[in-house]
């Protein structure tokens, strides 16, 4: 390609009376051609000036899944999975405690009366609230999940997940947190979430939710369920 433009540069100087316009076209063919093979080398690479979004945000859950799909195939491919769920509704109706092993997953504790008769939706009362529970820790603990029950508030709803499972309960770059915000008196659908990348400027935040959730396991009950009545008498 070299040769062949050096050629016609030649020739152009050689018998343009104008020599300097020669000169002046080969430049500028040059500048084209190399300009558009750099172009084409940098379009096949991420650029290391532009970072990818470390969060992302929204309005609802009709919002959510329309961007980032359902539940069951958000997490298809996932080793590892943590989760906090007030009731664990939407997961048993959307079938995905069936189809992904939960690692992890904390429920309320349907022995905490108040809470009970205060989980959304407010229609539900609390024997329908613990009914819920049961069979959603039912579905998850067939499916090979440890469940625990935290009596008390839950707040947001977090799923954690990695597409690689490392050892000592450590998490790669990546891994994601999903938080959907517990507003009170707002229906589960029309909750915002956000969700977070364990990656560059997001990694402070993704480690702060990461301990949020150590620090509730923790505090949670793995009583076997068994051991639960959910109201019923033994």
């Amino acid at each position: 390609m070299n040769a062949i433009w050096w050629g016609v540069g030649k020739l152009i100087v050689i018998q343009s009376p104008i020599r300097d316009w020669g000169f002046l076209v080969l430049s500028l063919a040059t500048l084209i051609v190399v300009g558009w093979y750099l172009g084409k080398r940098l379009e096949s690479r991420p650029s290391p000036l532009v970072k990818q979004p470390v969060a992302s945000f929204y309005p609802n859950r009709t919002e959510l899944i329309k961007t980032k799909g359902n539940l069951a195939g958000l997490l298809s491919g996932h080793e590892r999975v943590w989760a906090i769920f007030h009731t664990g509704a939407i997961s048993k109706v959307s079938g995905v405690l069936a189809k992904c092993r939960f690692e992890r997953l904390i429920l309320t504790d349907p022995r905490d009366e108040y809470m009970m008769n205060n989980l959304e939706p407010r229609g539900n009362n609390a024997e329908q609230h613990k009914e819920l529970i049961r069979q959603v820790a039912e579905i998850a603990s067939k499916n090979g999940s440890d469940v625990h029950y935290y009596a008390g508030p839950i707040g947001n709803s977090l799923i954690i997940a990695d597409t690689i499972k490392l050892a000592d309960d450590r998490f790669s770059e990546q891994a994601w947190a999903q938080i959907e915000t517990g507003i009170p008196f707002l229906s589960p659908h029309d909750r915002p979430s956000f969700v977070i990348y364990n990656k560059d400027d997001g990694r402070d935040a993704f480690n702060a939710f990461l301990g949020h959730f150590n620090t509730m396991w923790a505090r949670s009950s793995p009583t076997p369920m068994e051991d639960l009545t959910y109201g019923r008498s033994t």
